[in-house]
This record gives C-alpha cells, sequence and structure tokens, in this order.
C-alpha cells in the first residue's frame, strides 16, 4: 500500500481573548516586517483595532484587504495588491471565503500563509483546499497554512 503524507501547519494556537498576541505569534513563526491581512468588513470591524495593535507592538506593518467575493476577479485584484505591497505573509481572516482567498494568493506568490479563522464551521482553516467561485464552483489544491491562531471568543461571538 502506498504511503500518504499530509501536510500541516507549523504551529497552531488556540486560546481565550488572545487575539491582542497575533503579532508575538507572528514573530515566532517567521520574523516579518510586512504582511498582507484579508478578511470581510464585518471581521476587519471586530478585529482590526486589537490586531493592529498587537502588530505595531511586534514592529509589524500591515496591508487590509477586504474579500466580498472569491471569485477569480476578486482574488485576481487583492492578489495584485498584496505583490505591489512585498508583503511577506498573507493571513487570512474570518470564514472560509477569506481564509481561502488569502491561502491561493499566499500559494501563488509564494508567500506563507496564516489562518486566523472567526468561525470553527468548515476545514479550511487548516487545510490545503481552496473553494472558488467560476462557472462552476471548485476546489483547488495550495498549500496547508505556516499557522493557525484562533481566539476561541471570537469564535463563540460569531456562533
Amino acid at each position: 500500500m502506498p504511503s500518504h503524507t499530509m501536510e500541516l501547519p507549523r504551529q497552531i494556537v488556540v486560546g481565550e481573548k488572545n487575539i491582542d498576541s497575533v503579532g508575538s505569534f507572528l514573530n515566532s513563526l517567521k520574523k516579518t516586517k510586512k504582511i498582507s491581512l484579508v478578511s470581510g468588513s464585518n471581521v476587519k470591524k471586530i478585529v482590526q483595532k486589537k490586531i493592529e495593535a498587537s502588530l505595531t507592538a511586534s514592529k509589524i506593518k500591515c496591508y487590509w484587504y477586504l474579500a466580498k467575493t472569491n471569485d477569480q476577479k476578486t482574488i485576481q485584484d487583492i492578489e495584485k495588491k498584496v505583490r505591489q505591497s512585498k508583503s511577506e505573509l498573507v493571513i487570512g481572516i474570518g470564514g472560509g471565503r477569506s481564509v481561502d482567498i488569502a491561502k491561493l494568493i499566499g500559494f501563488n506568490l509564494n508567500k506563507p500563509f496564516v489562518s486566523i479563522p472567526t468561525s470553527a464551521s468548515h476545514d479550511g482553516i487548516a487545510s490545503p483546499f481552496v473553494s472558488v467561485k467560476g462557472d462552476k464552483p471548485h476546489s483547488l489544491v495550495a498549500t496547508a497554512p505556516l499557522g493557525v491562531f484562533v481566539d476561541v471568543d471570537i469564535i463563540k461571538k460569531s456562533a
């Protein structure tokens, strides 16, 4: 029987009310100066202040991009901006759409990807698979995240 290889995140942090330590988590994974964040607008309203304060304290500059849909045009538009920003890491914050878009962009640009889920209702937070809308919705294989950072309090509030 042939062997099966699985790609898993290097580090997974799960805690309660820990979103303000995301900057130190990122630095523990990979020393980085510039990152791109991909989320929806509701998630951004909820976590932006705490995440940006944590990143600033960790001396990480961030660029925030809103993912309204996971169609090819949206992905290409955000990918172009991430490339221009010269980000060293791509982070998906939110549910399936934002995490999948960030994962695919990281894969396309050969940049590490980190998942910060706000919902536990999908497997995309730690898997290498991405769902994309097209003529027909389809899945692509990218890479598993370098790390997964979970604030259980945020997930509870989204339920």
